[in-house]
Protein backbone atom coordinates (compact mmCIF):
# COMPACT_ATOMS: atom_id res chain seq x y z
CA UNK A 1 0.00 0.00 0.00
CA UNK A 2 1.27 3.46 -0.67
CA UNK A 3 0.39 6.93 1.01
CA UNK A 4 -0.08 9.51 -2.20
CA UNK A 5 -0.96 13.07 -1.60
CA UNK A 6 -0.97 14.15 -4.86
CA UNK A 7 0.36 13.46 -8.13
CA UNK A 8 1.15 16.15 -10.74
CA UNK A 9 1.79 16.71 -14.21
CA UNK A 10 4.39 19.63 -15.80
CA UNK A 11 4.64 19.85 -19.14
CA UNK A 12 6.75 23.33 -20.41
CA UNK A 13 8.71 24.35 -23.35
CA UNK A 14 11.67 26.27 -22.53
CA UNK A 15 15.20 26.84 -24.56
CA UNK A 16 18.66 27.66 -22.55
CA UNK A 17 22.46 28.75 -23.48
CA UNK A 18 25.41 28.48 -21.61
CA UNK A 19 29.20 28.60 -22.25
CA UNK A 20 32.14 29.74 -20.56
CA UNK A 21 35.32 31.66 -21.54
CA UNK A 22 38.39 31.80 -19.96
CA UNK A 23 40.83 35.07 -20.24
CA UNK A 24 43.69 36.16 -18.92
CA UNK A 25 44.26 39.36 -16.97
CA UNK A 26 46.89 41.70 -17.17
CA UNK A 27 48.47 40.00 -14.01
CA UNK A 28 48.42 36.78 -16.02
CA UNK A 29 45.59 35.52 -13.61
CA UNK A 30 43.25 33.02 -15.36
CA UNK A 31 39.69 33.73 -14.91
CA UNK A 32 36.68 32.55 -16.09
CA UNK A 33 33.19 33.91 -17.29
CA UNK A 34 30.33 32.01 -17.81
CA UNK A 35 27.62 33.46 -20.02
CA UNK A 36 23.48 32.04 -19.76
CA UNK A 37 20.15 33.06 -21.20
CA UNK A 38 16.96 31.35 -20.42
CA UNK A 39 13.44 31.68 -22.68
CA UNK A 40 10.00 29.93 -21.42
CA UNK A 41 7.46 29.65 -23.97
CA UNK A 42 4.81 27.96 -22.35
CA UNK A 43 3.83 25.80 -19.20
CA UNK A 44 0.94 23.92 -17.99
CA UNK A 45 0.12 21.86 -14.93
CA UNK A 46 -2.37 18.73 -14.50
CA UNK A 47 -3.38 18.16 -11.20
CA UNK A 48 -3.66 14.11 -12.41
CA UNK A 49 -4.54 12.58 -8.74
CA UNK A 50 -5.32 14.74 -5.48
CA UNK A 51 -8.10 15.65 -2.89
CA UNK A 52 -10.30 16.72 -5.31
CA UNK A 53 -10.40 13.08 -6.70
CA UNK A 54 -10.40 11.65 -3.70
CA UNK A 55 -11.99 14.03 -0.91
CA UNK A 56 -8.81 13.51 1.43
CA UNK A 57 -5.45 15.28 2.25
CA UNK A 58 -3.98 11.62 2.06
CA UNK A 59 -5.12 8.39 -0.02
CA UNK A 60 -3.86 5.11 0.12
CA UNK A 61 -3.23 3.41 -3.11
CA UNK A 62 -3.45 -0.22 -3.47
CA UNK A 63 -0.51 -2.27 -5.78
CA UNK A 64 -1.32 -2.34 -8.86
CA UNK A 65 -1.45 -0.47 -12.28
CA UNK A 66 -3.00 3.46 -12.81
CA UNK A 67 -3.40 5.05 -15.80
CA UNK A 68 -3.96 9.08 -15.58
CA UNK A 69 -5.46 10.15 -19.09
CA UNK A 70 -5.14 14.17 -20.07
CA UNK A 71 -4.94 16.25 -23.01
CA UNK A 72 -3.00 19.14 -23.97
CA UNK A 73 -2.20 21.29 -26.75
CA UNK A 74 1.32 23.19 -28.00
CA UNK A 75 0.90 26.40 -28.26
CA UNK A 76 1.25 27.66 -32.00
CA UNK A 77 4.89 29.42 -33.32
CA UNK A 78 7.22 27.25 -30.84
CA UNK A 79 10.71 26.91 -32.06
CA UNK A 80 11.65 23.58 -33.00
CA UNK A 81 13.51 21.08 -30.30
CA UNK A 82 16.88 21.62 -30.71
CA UNK A 83 20.15 20.20 -28.76
CA UNK A 84 24.08 20.73 -28.64
CA UNK A 85 26.57 21.55 -25.65
CA UNK A 86 25.81 25.35 -25.81
CA UNK A 87 22.32 25.60 -26.59
CA UNK A 88 18.88 23.47 -26.51
CA UNK A 89 15.19 23.95 -26.84
CA UNK A 90 13.34 21.58 -24.91
CA UNK A 91 9.79 20.26 -24.33
CA UNK A 92 9.43 17.87 -21.26
CA UNK A 93 6.87 15.86 -18.77
CA UNK A 94 7.96 16.22 -15.55
CA UNK A 95 5.42 14.19 -13.25
CA UNK A 96 5.78 14.08 -9.57
CA UNK A 97 4.24 11.94 -7.36
CA UNK A 98 4.38 13.55 -3.60
CA UNK A 99 4.55 10.69 -0.63
CA UNK A 100 3.78 11.78 2.54
CA UNK A 101 6.37 10.30 5.26
CA UNK A 102 8.76 9.30 1.90
CA UNK A 103 10.72 10.44 -1.16
CA UNK A 104 9.00 12.04 -3.51
CA UNK A 105 9.05 10.27 -6.79
CA UNK A 106 9.54 12.22 -10.17
CA UNK A 107 9.71 10.90 -13.39
CA UNK A 108 10.80 12.95 -16.77
CA UNK A 109 9.88 12.42 -20.55
CA UNK A 110 11.67 14.37 -22.98
CA UNK A 111 9.56 15.07 -26.56
CA UNK A 112 10.65 16.46 -30.04
CA UNK A 113 8.41 19.54 -31.50
CA UNK A 114 9.19 20.32 -35.09
CA UNK A 115 8.26 23.84 -36.33
CA UNK A 116 6.99 23.33 -40.23
CA UNK A 117 9.43 25.76 -42.30
CA UNK A 118 7.83 25.74 -45.71
CA UNK A 119 9.95 27.24 -48.39
CA UNK A 120 7.36 28.17 -50.75
CA UNK A 121 6.67 31.09 -48.46
CA UNK A 122 10.03 32.71 -48.87
CA UNK A 123 9.72 33.75 -52.67
CA UNK A 124 12.87 34.47 -52.75
CA UNK A 125 14.38 31.77 -52.42
CA UNK A 126 14.02 30.34 -55.82
CA UNK A 127 16.14 33.28 -57.57
CA UNK A 128 19.52 32.94 -58.71
CA UNK A 129 22.23 34.03 -56.65
CA UNK A 130 25.41 35.45 -57.03
CA UNK A 131 28.02 37.39 -55.12
CA UNK A 132 31.68 38.55 -56.08
CA UNK A 133 34.07 39.07 -53.56
CA UNK A 134 37.64 40.77 -54.02
CA UNK A 135 40.98 40.98 -51.87
CA UNK A 136 43.28 42.27 -54.28
CA UNK A 137 44.99 41.26 -56.32
CA UNK A 138 42.69 38.15 -56.08
CA UNK A 139 38.79 37.56 -56.69
CA UNK A 140 35.89 35.30 -57.04
CA UNK A 141 32.40 35.09 -58.37
CA UNK A 142 30.53 32.45 -57.03
CA UNK A 143 26.48 31.09 -58.91
CA UNK A 144 24.40 28.82 -57.15
CA UNK A 145 20.99 28.50 -59.03
CA UNK A 146 18.42 29.06 -55.80
CA UNK A 147 18.68 29.80 -52.02
CA UNK A 148 16.16 27.40 -50.66
CA UNK A 149 17.03 23.54 -49.97
CA UNK A 150 16.16 20.52 -47.31
CA UNK A 151 17.99 18.21 -46.21
CA UNK A 152 18.91 15.03 -48.69
CA UNK A 153 19.29 17.55 -51.63
CA UNK A 154 22.88 18.59 -52.91
CA UNK A 155 23.94 22.50 -53.48
CA UNK A 156 25.03 22.90 -56.88
CA UNK A 157 27.16 25.65 -57.47
CA UNK A 158 29.78 27.97 -59.85
CA UNK A 159 32.74 29.63 -58.97
CA UNK A 160 35.57 31.32 -60.40
CA UNK A 161 38.36 32.81 -58.95
CA UNK A 162 40.88 34.98 -60.36
CA UNK A 163 44.76 34.86 -58.96
CA UNK A 164 46.06 38.31 -60.55
CA UNK A 165 48.96 38.33 -58.12
CA UNK A 166 52.47 36.61 -58.86
CA UNK A 167 51.89 34.25 -56.03
CA UNK A 168 50.68 30.68 -55.82
CA UNK A 169 47.24 30.20 -53.86
CA UNK A 170 47.55 27.02 -51.66
CA UNK A 171 44.20 25.70 -52.65
CA UNK A 172 40.45 26.62 -53.25
CA UNK A 173 37.94 25.04 -51.29
CA UNK A 174 33.96 24.88 -51.01
CA UNK A 175 32.14 24.46 -48.50
CA UNK A 176 29.05 24.15 -46.56
CA UNK A 177 28.78 25.92 -43.39
CA UNK A 178 26.39 25.54 -40.25
CA UNK A 179 26.47 28.77 -37.96
CA UNK A 180 25.01 28.91 -34.68
CA UNK A 181 24.98 32.01 -32.70
CA UNK A 182 23.69 31.69 -29.18
CA UNK A 183 22.62 35.17 -27.01
CA UNK A 184 23.11 35.43 -23.57
CA UNK A 185 22.50 38.32 -21.70
CA UNK A 186 25.97 39.60 -21.78
CA UNK A 187 27.66 38.02 -24.69
CA UNK A 188 27.43 36.58 -28.10
CA UNK A 189 28.94 33.28 -29.41
CA UNK A 190 29.14 31.74 -33.11
CA UNK A 191 29.92 28.24 -33.48
CA UNK A 192 30.51 27.21 -37.31
CA UNK A 193 30.70 23.52 -38.50
CA UNK A 194 31.98 22.31 -41.95
CA UNK A 195 29.09 20.21 -43.19
CA UNK A 196 30.35 18.78 -46.62
CA UNK A 197 33.40 20.19 -48.94
CA UNK A 198 35.14 20.04 -51.97
CA UNK A 199 39.13 20.59 -52.62
CA UNK A 200 40.94 21.94 -55.38
CA UNK A 201 45.08 21.81 -56.04
CA UNK A 202 47.48 25.29 -56.45
CA UNK A 203 46.17 28.17 -58.38
CA UNK A 204 49.74 29.82 -59.89
CA UNK A 205 50.12 33.25 -60.26
CA UNK A 206 47.81 34.70 -63.25
CA UNK A 207 45.85 31.66 -63.00
CA UNK A 208 42.00 30.84 -62.85
CA UNK A 209 39.95 27.92 -61.09
CA UNK A 210 36.67 26.81 -62.01
CA UNK A 211 34.07 25.10 -60.18
CA UNK A 212 31.93 23.99 -62.88
CA UNK A 213 28.05 22.81 -61.45
CA UNK A 214 30.00 20.80 -58.52
CA UNK A 215 27.79 19.87 -55.66
CA UNK A 216 27.83 20.07 -52.06
CA UNK A 217 25.06 17.23 -50.18
CA UNK A 218 23.22 18.42 -47.31
CA UNK A 219 22.59 16.02 -44.30
CA UNK A 220 20.25 15.59 -42.07
CA UNK A 221 20.84 19.40 -39.87
CA UNK A 222 18.22 21.36 -38.16
CA UNK A 223 16.14 24.19 -40.05
CA UNK A 224 17.50 27.41 -40.66
CA UNK A 225 16.90 30.39 -38.24
CA UNK A 226 14.99 28.47 -35.13
CA UNK A 227 12.37 30.36 -35.52
CA UNK A 228 10.55 31.89 -32.44
CA UNK A 229 13.74 31.65 -30.30
CA UNK A 230 15.68 34.64 -29.23
CA UNK A 231 19.08 33.16 -27.86
CA UNK A 232 19.55 31.04 -30.78
CA UNK A 233 20.24 31.80 -34.45
CA UNK A 234 20.72 28.47 -37.10
CA UNK A 235 21.88 30.25 -40.42
CA UNK A 236 23.94 28.14 -43.86
CA UNK A 237 26.37 28.79 -45.89
CA UNK A 238 27.50 27.71 -49.06
CA UNK A 239 31.93 29.42 -49.02
CA UNK A 240 34.13 29.71 -51.41
CA UNK A 241 37.88 30.09 -49.65
CA UNK A 242 41.22 30.53 -51.25
CA UNK A 243 44.21 30.35 -49.13
CA UNK A 244 47.57 31.85 -50.34
CA UNK A 245 50.49 30.36 -49.39
CA UNK A 246 52.95 31.67 -46.18
CA UNK A 247 51.04 34.69 -44.44
CA UNK A 248 48.30 36.15 -46.40
CA UNK A 249 44.58 36.35 -45.55
CA UNK A 250 41.99 33.95 -47.05
CA UNK A 251 39.60 35.16 -49.54
CA UNK A 252 36.18 33.74 -48.42
CA UNK A 253 33.09 34.10 -50.18
CA UNK A 254 29.70 33.27 -48.57
CA UNK A 255 26.45 32.90 -49.68
CA UNK A 256 23.53 32.35 -47.55
CA UNK A 257 20.86 29.79 -48.30
CA UNK A 258 18.17 28.24 -46.43
CA UNK A 259 17.24 25.02 -45.10
CA UNK A 260 13.51 23.98 -44.73
CA UNK A 261 11.32 21.24 -44.31
CA UNK A 262 8.75 21.56 -46.76
CA UNK A 263 10.84 22.14 -50.93
CA UNK A 264 10.58 24.56 -53.03
CA UNK A 265 7.38 23.81 -55.13
CA UNK A 266 9.01 23.23 -58.63
CA UNK A 267 11.86 21.48 -57.14
CA UNK A 268 9.24 18.94 -55.74
CA UNK A 269 7.40 18.57 -58.93
CA UNK A 270 10.43 17.51 -61.11
CA UNK A 271 11.22 15.03 -58.37
CA UNK A 272 7.26 13.50 -58.54
CA UNK A 273 6.95 14.33 -55.26
CA UNK A 274 3.85 15.78 -53.68
CA UNK A 275 3.85 18.51 -51.21
CA UNK A 276 1.21 18.61 -48.60
CA UNK A 277 -2.06 20.95 -49.30
CA UNK A 278 -2.70 24.10 -47.71
CA UNK A 279 -4.99 23.97 -44.75
CA UNK A 280 -8.81 25.37 -46.00
CA UNK A 281 -9.78 28.54 -45.15
CA UNK A 282 -12.18 29.12 -42.21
Amino acid sequence: MVHLAEIELLFNGFADVCWTETYTTHDNQQRSVTHCSHEDYFEQRFPLYGKEETGEEVSVMAPNVYTFPFTTTIPFNVPSSYEDQTGQVRYMFNANVDRPWAFDMHAHHKITVMDILDLNTLPYLEVLCCLCCASDPISAHVRLERQGYVAGEEVQFWAEINNQSNRTMTCSKGSLIKSVTYHASSATRTAKTVLCKLRHGKIEGGGTDTFVGERLHIPAVPQSFLRGCGIIDIRYYVNIRVVPFGIGVDLNVPIEIVIGSVPLRNIAQQHGFALPSAPPSL
